[in-house]
């Protein structure tokens, strides 16, 4: 999810006016989301099953409740983790010579408009402290000697990396072009519904 914003969507725990990567839509309650960072972290009902959307421009995904599903706890290059120049490293020796290790100080955004959480402080062995890519740009400058914690996710709710598509994750409308429906909501709510869409019809009510 690297540079992935929904611009138009706030994580309603946090207040994060835009959200980061991936968007968690709950089914059950109305208009409600999250971040990732809220979701993993049992944020909201955890028996409300939610909708995952990877981008903007992404069918959206029915993922299981939380509640049962199994959680496994992140490693790799997080705060407190032992790391050497990776296969993107283009600095020399500015690390105190090739196979020396550093301890990652933070996790940063390089630019918190493109891309976040995509800056590492490092500081080397020499005492020298200096800052890496961390997928900015689709670089990473360091691997982990020695892994660290970095919270707690559900596995089976995130998607495969490289798989695009998963027919049975898909949740269809079931709706065919021509049928007739109704609208399950008063008028009150889809008229602020419709602020956003072109404003109110008188027509709509009928």
């Amino acid at each position: 999810s690297a540079g992935v914003r929904h611009l138009t969507s706030t994580c309603n725990e946090c207040k994060s006016e835009v959200i980061r990567g991936t968007r968690w839509k709950c089914v059950v309650c109305f208009d409600y989301d999250l971040c990732s960072v809220c979701y993993h972290s049992d944020q909201h009902d955890t028996r409300h099953e939610f909708w995952r959307i990877n981008s903007e421009s992404s069918k959206r995904i029915r993922v299981p409740q939380r509640e049962g599903s199994e959680k496994l706890e992140a490693k790799g290059i997080f705060i407190g983790a032992t790391v050497r120049r990776g296969e993107d490293w283009m600095y020399g020796d500015i690390d105190g010579g090739e196979g020396s290790l550093g301890k990652v100080l933070a996790i940063k955004d390089w630019d918190p408009e493109v891309s976040t959480n995509s800056q590492v402080d490092v500081e080397w062995a020499g005492g020298k402290e200096t800052t890496y890519r961390l997928g900015h740009l689709g670089k990473v400058d360091l691997k982990f000697t020695k892994a660290s914690a970095g919270g707690l996710y559900y596995k089976d709710h995130l998607p495969i990396l490289g798989e695009f598509k998963c027919k049975a994750e898909f949740s269809e409308c079931g709706f065919k072009i021509g049928e007739k429906v109704t609208c399950g909501f008063g008028n009150d709510i889809v008229k602020v519904l419709q602020q956003k869409t072109g404003g109110w019809n008188s027509d709509m009510a009928k």
